[in-house]
């Protein structure tokens, strides 16, 4: 499963992607800065059972990243 953080006006018009994860890794958490100049997330490889990977992440191996939002 891919996951991507999109952002978009409230109708859904003029989407665009911030950041998209690689098959086996999922984001799991999202928060838009005070300031409004950001968002920050957290990513890590998804769970596996073994034949196939969940959409829940290993929560002692996410890292945080912080990704700027262009305004306009």
């Amino acid at each position: 499963m891919i996951a991507r953080i999109v952002v978009a006006n409230a109708d859904g018009s003029e989407a665009f992607f911030l950041t998209t994860s690689n098959q086996g890794f999922y984001l799991g958490g999202l928060v838009r800065a005070p300031d409004g100049n950001s968002v920050l997330f957290s990513i890590a490889p998804q769970s596996n059972n073994g034949f196939s990977f969940a959409p829940t992440v290993v929560p002692a191996s996410a890292v945080i990243r912080r990704i700027p939002i262009a305004s306009g």
